[in-house]
């Protein structure tokens, strides 16, 4: 078997090929070009009873440098934000604002030396906010839930339960609660804990923004209790009895309450009214059943019966 031995040129070509393909990178990194930054506008320093009526975001600024400049501007997963102090750049009339003298100023402590600007869009930055009112409020979990087959969901909890609204007087005065957004968790069978942000409205500041929403699933068992007839609408001086005396209820609860159910927290009632002349039988109903309960239903919806006057 005959081996091919790499021949000594290849290598050297290859050397050569790395060496001008870092030459050029070189080269071109070395070069000026322009490149947009999108810059988050972050204001700190307001008091927590001031609610911003409109913002500005995000400012786009485009700059002029050398490659290595951009690149590593490229590289960024969070750009540097334009701070703004709340404090320093209030104005009388309920506003904030910066002029572009100002907001070029911001933005150049955020770039290196040798970057310039070309332009900022918006040039300027303004926005207004009114003074609120606290309220604290209870929260209410808002989405679907759907536990994995043969569990259900035992009960839900929102921590913390209630939040600080703050908002103008005409705004709060109408809210009575605070609504998280939808979440949707499906096919779990353990206790499942999730944050989740709470909806805010227009002109409205939530505090904190976040709540966590733990759901509790339990595992669901089929089961049977006899429960006693009760008969209703009798007329005085009768009695009615029935045979059996007692009616077998089939149901599905959650393993953790079943040791809470008892036959006094169902009603299986029998409406004189409904027995029909000459019948052997009459129709028996599930009147109550405990809350946790789900799909009960008698074993026999009818019995026998015995009218003693």
């Amino acid at each position: 078997m005959w081996l091919v031995k790499p021949r000594r040129g290849f290598f050297v070509f290859l050397i050569f090929l790395v060496l001008s393909g870092l030459f050029w990178l070189s080269t071109a990194l070395n070069g000026y070009y322009d490149y947009e930054l999108d810059l988050p506008v972050v204001v700190h320093g307001m008091p927590a009873n001031i609610i911003q009526t409109d913002s500005v975001d995000v400012v786009r600024v485009s700059v002029h440098d050398k490659g290595y400049a951009l690149l590593q501007y490229s590289r960024r997963k969070n750009p540097a934000a334009i701070d703004i102090d709340f404090e320093t750049f209030r104005k009388p009339g309920n506003r904030c604002a910066l002029s572009a003298v100002e907001l070029h100023k911001l933005i150049t402590k955020r770039l290196q030396n040798s970057t310039s600007i070309s332009s900022i869009k918006p040039d300027k930055i303004e926005f207004g906010f009114v003074e609120g009112i606290a309220k604290n409020v209870p929260v209410r979990l808002n989405g679907n839930f759907v536990p994995a087959k043969n569990y259900y969901l035992e009960h839900a909890e929102i921590r913390p339960s209630h939040v600080t609204l703050i908002a103008p007087a005409d705004v709060i005065d109408t809210m009575h609660f605070a609504v998280t957004e939808r979440l949707t968790i499906e096919g779990f069978s353990d206790t499942v804990s999730q944050n989740v942000k709470i909806r805010a409205a227009a002109r409205t500041k939530v505090v904190p923004g976040e709540v966590t929403a733990v759901l509790y699933p339990d595992v669901l068992t089929e089961e049977e209790i006899e429960v006693p007839v009760t008969a209703v609408n009798v007329p005085e001086g009768v009695i009615l009895r029935t045979f059996p005396a007692r009616a077998r209820v089939r149901f599905t609860v959650g393993a953790s309450m079943y040791r809470n159910i008892n036959a006094a927290q169902f009603k299986v009632q029998l409406d004189y009214n409904d027995i029909a002349p000459d019948a052997d039988k009459c129709k028996v109903r599930l009147a109550a059943v405990p809350k946790g309960v789900k799909r009960a239903k008698l074993a026999a919806d009818e019995v026998d019966y015995l009218i003693e006057n």
